[in-house]
C-alpha cells in the first residue's frame, strides 16, 4: 500500500467516525417522529455515502454491509417498511456494528472484517413486514404517462442520487471527500450556484491536534516567562519597562486565550450518546423515559470531554434507573407516565456546568443513612446533613439495589462519578426533592492547561492549589482551636472541623504556632476539613505540567507548575490529601474521617 492510498484511507476512517455519530442522531430522531422525511433523507444521503466511499478506498468489506444496511434503510424510504422500536434497534445495531469496524480498521488499516450475522437479520425482518404499501414512484402528470417507465432498482438508485446533488458541504475539512455524482447531474450544483450564491461560511482547517498541544505548551512557557518578567519590573525603577511588559501583559493575555480555544470543542457528541443510554437503559428497565438536551453548543475542552463521558453514563443510568418510578408508582403520585431526564450544559462564572435533572422520586436522606449503616460506611450514630447523607450515594460499594442487575447494583458507578470529576479539577452537587426528582450538576474548570491558583508558603517552601479547590481562607486565633483525643479542631461559625498542619501530608516538620498560621478551609468533597499554612503569597495563573512516571498517581498532587521566579512548585488536589499517610499527630483525625 502506498502512501497516498494509506492516506486515503485513513481519511475516510475519520470522516466515516462523524457520519456515524451524525446518523445514530437520526435514528433516535426517527423513533419518535417517523415522518420525518427530512431525517429520513438525511439518513439516506449518510448510509449512501459511507457504502460508495468505503468501496472507493478498498475498504470492501465494510462495503458490503453498508450496501446491505442502505437497502434497509431504503424499504423504510419507500414505507415497506413501518418504523417500529424493533426496526430503530436493528438501525443503531447496525451503525453499532459499523463503529465497531471502524474502530478496528483503525487499529489495523490492512485488517480483514468478518461478516455480520445482522445482514440475514435485516433480510429477515424486512422479509416479515414486506407488505404492499404505497408505491415508491412519485406521480407522474397526466400528460407524461405514456412515457412512464416500470420502477426498478436503477431507477431508485437515480433517484436516490438526485437527493444527493444539492447537498454539498464547503468546508476544508470535507473538501476532498469522494463524490459520487451522475454525469447527467453534473451540470445542475453548478447552474443553482450561479443563480443562489450561497451565504459566506466561516472556512475551517482541520490541524493535528499534536500540533496545538505544542502550541498549549510554548504559550504555557511564554505565561512562566511573563511571570518571571513582571516580578523583575516590579523591582526595577524604570517606568518604560513597567509600560512595556503592562501591554505585553495585555498581548500574552489575547494569545494565550485564542490558543486555548483552538482546543475548545462542543459538548454535542457527549450529549448526542446520551441519548441511545436512555434509550436501550429505558427498554432494558421496561420503563418510558424520554431525555431533552439543552446547550449542546456549549464548549469546553477537548481534554475534559473525553474523561466527561463516563461520569455523564453513569449519572444518566442512575436517573432512568434509580430516579425514574415505574409507571404504577407515577400514576399513584399524578405523574406523567413517561418519565423526563433533562442534561443541560452551560457556562458560569468562568466553569462548565453540566446538570442532569430527573422528575423521579427524589432521594431519600433517611434512607440512604440506613443503607451506608447497613454497609457499615457510616456508624449508627453519625450525625449527618441532608446534603452529607445525598454524598452518601459516591461512597464505593454504596448501592440501594438488593439484586445486582446488567444496569446497576454493584456499587461502583456513582464512585466513578465522582473520582472522575475529582481528577478534573470539579465538584459535584446535589439537590433534591422526595418525589419530585433530584439534580446532579458537575461543575469543571474549562480547561485544564492553565489554572487559576492560589500560590501558599509552608516552611520555606511553595505549594500550589487551584483556586476553585479553596472555600475560604481564615486567620483562626487560639479560642478557634482545640485540641482532642482524635487531633485538632477548628471551630468555624459553630462547625468543627478537622484540622491539619499542610506538612502533616508531606512529612514536612514546622515550629511555627498553629495560632500565628493561615487555615485553609476545603468543603471539595463529602468531609470537609481545613489545613494550615504559614503564609499566602498570592494569587496567579499557572500552567499545569504533567509529573513524571515516578510522582504519577501519589495522592494529593496533581501535578506541578514553574512559579514566576521560576522555581517549581507541586499542586496539590484537596480532597486527596486526606487520602495521604501522615504522623501520629493527625492518625486520629485521619481514622475519625474513614469513619
Amino acid at each position: 500500500m502506498d502512501d497516498f492510498e494509506r492516506e486515503l484511507k485513513i481519511g475516510f476512517l475519520v470522516e466515516a467516525k462523524q457520519a456515524t455519530a451524525d446518523v445514530e442522531q437520526c435514528f433516535l430522531d426517527l423513533e419518535t417522529n417517523p415522518e420525518d422525511e427530512d431525517t429520513i433523507n438525511k439518513i439516506f444521503r449518510l448510509a449512501h455515502n459511507l457504502k460508495g466511499s468505503s468501496k472507493a478506498v478498498g475498504f470492501s468489506e465494510l462495503g458490503d454491509f453498508t450496501h446491505e444496511f442502505e437497502s434497509f434503510i431504503l424499504r423504510i424510504k419507500n414505507k415497506e417498511l413501518k418504523v417500529t422500536g424493533k426496526v430503530v434497534s436493528i438501525l443503531l445495531q447496525g451503525n453499532d456494528h459499523i463503529v465497531k469496524t471502524l474502530d478496528f480498521l483503525s487499529d489495523d488499516i490492512n485488517a480483514s472484517v468478518q461478516p455480520s450475522p445482522l445482514v440475514e437479520e435485516m433480510k429477515f425482518y424486512s422479509e416479515a413486514q414486506n407488505e404492499p404499501q404505497e408505491s415508491v414512484v412519485e406521480k407522474v402528470p397526466e400528460e407524461n404517462k405514456d412515457n412512464e417507465e416500470k420502477p426498478g432498482k436503477a431507477s431508485l438508485e437515480l433517484e436516490l442520487e438526485k437527493e444527493l446533488v444539492p447537498d454539498i458541504d464547503h468546508s476544508v475539512e470535507l473538501a476532498h471527500q469522494p463524490a459520487i455524482l451522475p454525469d447527467s447531474q453534473s451540470s445542475v450544483p453548478v447552474q443553482e450556484k450561479k443563480s443562489a450564491p450561497s451565504a459566506p461560511t466561516d472556512d475551517t482547517l482541520r490541524v493535528s491536534l499534536q500540533k496545538v498541544e505544542n502550541l498549549i505548551n510554548y504559550v504555557g512557557e511564554m505565561v512562566i516567562l511573563q511571570s518571571g518578567l513582571k516580578e523583575q519590573a516590579l523591582m526595577s525603577n524604570s517606568l518604560g519597562l513597567k509600560k512595556l511588559v503592562q501591554q505585553l501583559n495585555k498581548v500574552s493575555k489575547e494569545i494565550q486565550e485564542t490558543s486555548m480555544s483552538l482546543r475548545m470543542v462542543p459538548i454535542k457528541p457527549v450529549f448526542q450518546k446520551m441519548q441511545r443510554i436512555v434509550r436501550d437503559t429505558s427498554l432494558a428497565l421496561g420503563k418510558e423515559v424520554g431525555i431533552q438536551l439543552m446547550g449542546e453548543d456549549t464548549e469546553i475542552d477537548k481534554t475534559i470531554l473525553e474523561k466527561i463521558s463516563d461520569p455523564l453514563v453513569h449519572l444518566i443510568r442512575n436517573s432512568v434507573d434509580h430516579g425514574i418510578e415505574i409507571e404504577a408508582l407515577r400514576k399513584e403520585r399524578k405523574k406523567p407516565l413517561k418519565g423526563s431526564v433533562i442534561l443541560r450544559s452551560f457556562h458560569q462564572s468562568g466553569k462548565l456546568v453540566i446538570e442532569v435533572v430527573d422528575d423521579g422520586g427524589g432521594l431519600d436522606a433517611e434512607k440512604l443513612k440506613k443503607k451506608a449503616i447497613e454497609k457499615k460506611i457510616i456508624t449508627a450514630d453519625t450525625r449527618l446533613t441532608e446534603t452529607e447523607a445525598f454524598n452518601l450515594i459516591f461512597a464505593p460499594g454504596f448501592s440501594t439495589k438488593e439484586q445486582v442487575t446488567d444496569v446497576s447494583g454493584r456499587g461502583v458507578g456513582m464512585d466513578v462519578v465522582k473520582t472522575n470529576i475529582l481528577q478534573l479539577g470539579g465538584e459535584v452537587q446535589i439537590e433534591s426533592k422526595l418525589g419530585f426528582g433530584s439534580t446532579f450538576r458537575i461543575i469543571l474548570p474549562l480547561t485544564l492547561a492553565i489554572v487559576d491558583a492560589m500560590i501558599l508558603m509552608y516552611s520555606n517552601q511553595k505549594f500550589v492549589v487551584p483556586v476553585n479547590q479553596v472555600y475560604e481562607t481564615v486567620k483562626p486565633d487560639k479560642d478557634n482551636i482545640r485540641n482532642s483525643s482524635l487531633g485538632d479542631i477548628l471551630i468555624l461559625r459553630e462547625e468543627n472541623l478537622p484540622l491539619f498542619r499542610l506538612g502533616d501530608f508531606f512529612s514536612i516538620k514546622n515550629s511555627n504556632p498553629i495560632e500565628s498560621m493561615i487555615a485553609i478551609v476545603v468543603r471539595v468533597g463529602t468531609t470537609p476539613f481545613a489545613f494550615m499554612v504559614d503564609d499566602i503569597i498570592g494569587q496567579s495563573q499557572v500552567v499545569v505540567k504533567q509529573l513524571g512516571p515516578e510522582l504519577q498517581g501519589i495522592p494529593g498532587i496533581s501535578g506541578s507548575t514553574i512559579l514566576g521566579d521560576g522555581k517549581p512548585a507541586l499542586i496539590i488536589e484537596p480532597p486527596d490529601l486526606l487520602k495521604r499517610s501522615r504522623g501520629n499527630t493527625s492518625k486520629g483525625n485521619h481514622e475519625r474521617i474513614q469513619k
